[in-house]
């Protein structure tokens, strides 16, 4: 079972304090802007000071064991986040310990209201509020993915058309761009990460003979850089580019050739 500090408890570690309850990390009574996710990452590691949290163990409580977007890009994500707060060394941690191949260790001494939390002072996170957090992703996942198919097969029509009037036999080549995330919340970049990698899956499965889609690792390469699409294409020696992105409400995807 996952184990966080009691709600309403506040950890001190060092000059930083961070609110179980809300997710706030402040340093001197100043607030730091950390984002809910890697907050809640922060709070499972400081509440199991000087233990090994192994990313399995995190993974089942924060994001789920039947998730399917990029788990461990997210996870990267979020220590980039606390160790960037915290002004935190990954070569020579004063906070988070880096446990190559299994996960991280919080090695700084953390006090609590109740003293200090350590490896005889987790308690259970309660499963209900866990639940709820689950499924309000699964949901939100869900839905943009079946919107993401349903764009897959659209993009996969428009190909196919497109060859069929030139006659051409020649394997098509497809790259899908990661989708962008333009929502004013930075934690729905697992989201964005999400429905590329979906996009690949379902274009790369539908007529594998005629359509082939480049691999995730080579467009990855491309997130969040200012190379025009057309250079992209040439770059990796494709066809078509799929472009998309990802909002609050929807996601949506546009092509070029």
């Amino acid at each position: 079972m996952a184990t966080a500090p009691a709600p309403k408890s506040v950890l001190r570690f060092g000059v930083f304090e961070l609110d179980s309850a809300t997710g706030e990390v402040r340093k001197n009574g100043i607030f730091l802007k950390l984002h809910p996710q890697p907050a809640k990452v922060l709070l499972l590691l400081a509440s199991r000071a000087n233990q090994l949290v192994t990313r399995e163990e995190i993974k089942e409580a924060l994001w789920g064991q039947d998730t399917f977007v990029d788990f461990e890009q997210g996870l990267n994500s979020c220590i980039r986040q606390i160790r960037g707060v915290l002004a935190d060394d990954p070569d020579n941690p004063r906070f988070v310990q880096t446990v190559p191949r299994k996960g991280y260790r919080f090695i700084a001494p953390v006090a609590s209201g109740n003293g200090i939390a350590g490896a005889a002072s987790t308690v259970t996170v309660p499963q209900a509020a866990l639940r709820s957090t689950l499924l309000s992703r699964r949901l939100l996942l869900f839905a943009s993915v079946m919107a993401v198919v349903l764009a897959a097969l659209a993009a996969i029509y428009f190909v196919q058309r497109r060859a069929s009037e030139t006659r051409s036999t020649v394997k098509i080549m497809l790259a899908v761009l990661p989708f962008q995330n333009y929502s004013p919340d930075a934690e729905r970049d697992y989201l964005a990460d999400g429905l590329t990698e979906e996009m690949i899956t379902q274009l790369g499965s539908l007529q594998p003979e005629r359509l082939g889609v480049i691999a995730r690792t080579s467009a990855m390469k491309y997130k969040d850089t200012r190379v025009a699409v057309d250079q992209i294409g040439k770059e990796l020696g494709v066809d078509y580019v799929l472009e998309g992105t990802s909002e609050r409400a929807n996601p949506s995807v546009g092509s070029q050739l």
